[in-house]
């Protein structure tokens, strides 16, 4: 059988890592909510990143073929071909640069958010 004096310090004791355990608990649920936040605002810009990249990709492919096919000077002894290819051309050149601005944005943007967030660049 314990003392009195020896329980209490026992009840203390278990009291103070009841205490430390729940604080270290807490910690862990605090880092977890944070991380949450972080994800949940970044995702949306970096998803609209990932997808401007892809479109700026297909895009830039589908340019490099038909300046491919503009460098064949067969293809301008007929206007049925040339102009539509040249048309596209001209619109996919459009395309890129609005893509790309908007990339550019979107990079700003999270920059601004990470910064806002503490979080490095």
């Amino acid at each position: 059988m314990l003392s009195e004096e020896a329980e209490e310090k026992f009840v203390k004791e278990a009291k103070s890592q009841a205490t430390f355990k729940d604080s270290k608990k807490e910690i862990r649920k605090k880092k977890a909510e944070n991380r949450n936040i972080i994800s949940a605002t970044l995702k949306p810009v970096l998803d609209r990143l990932s997808n401007l990249e892809n479109r700026i990709s297909d895009l830039e492919e589908r340019e490099r073929e038909i300046s491919g096919l503009l460098a064949d000077p067969e293809l301008f002894k007929g206007k049925d071909k040339s102009i539509p290819l040249l048309n596209e051309y001209r619109g996919l050149r459009e395309e890129i640069e609005k893509a790309l601005l908007e990339w550019e944005e979107d990079q700003n943007r999270l920059k601004e958010i990470k910064e806002e967030l503490g979080l490095p660049h």
